[in-house]
């Protein structure tokens, strides 16, 4: 190996961190923003692109599930069990699995879970966004100069 490359462990969670959040907060804002009117305006039946709008949103609810948990992974191996309840990352990646199960658990009972499969579609997104705001673990926080 050369003198240049150097293992840093903190960088590898702190890129796993940002790729799970990529894949996941990137997924569900892909969906409504981008391929939902991309069906519409190649004028495709409004069942039709519902129909797809409902089958593609649960495949990013449980891809968001698995990132959060990978995420939830990788913040108490670089901080510990406490940063779960006293960290904002933890406490958004709590409520965002929350969301995710409620979700979930709503598609499997089919009852008014329209609403609250939207709702939850919501504060999932919120909480990816607030998410992407806070630093890796692991990542020291720049000073201003």
């Amino acid at each position: 190996m050369s003198k240049s490359f150097t293992f840093d462990r903190s960088r590898v969670g702190a890129t796993l961190w940002q790729l799970a959040q990529v894949f996941w907060v990137g997924g569900l804002y892909v969906l409504p923003l981008l391929l939902v009117p991309a069906l519409r305006l190649m004028g495709l039946a409004p069942l039709l692109v519902d129909d797809v709008l409902q089958q593609a949103g649960q495949v990013l609810i449980e891809v968001a599930s698995a990132g959060i948990v990978l995420q939830l992974v990788l913040l108490v191996a670089a901080h510990g069990w406490r940063t779960l309840s006293g960290d904002t990352r933890g406490q958004l990646l709590l409520l965002g699995l929350a969301a995710c199960l409620i979700y979930l658990g709503a598609a499997l009972a089919q009852a008014q879970g329209g609403r609250i499969q939207v709702g939850c579609y919501m504060l999932l997104g919120a909480c990816g966004v607030l998410l992407v705001l806070q630093p890796p673990p692991g990542a020291a926080r720049q000073a201003a100069p």
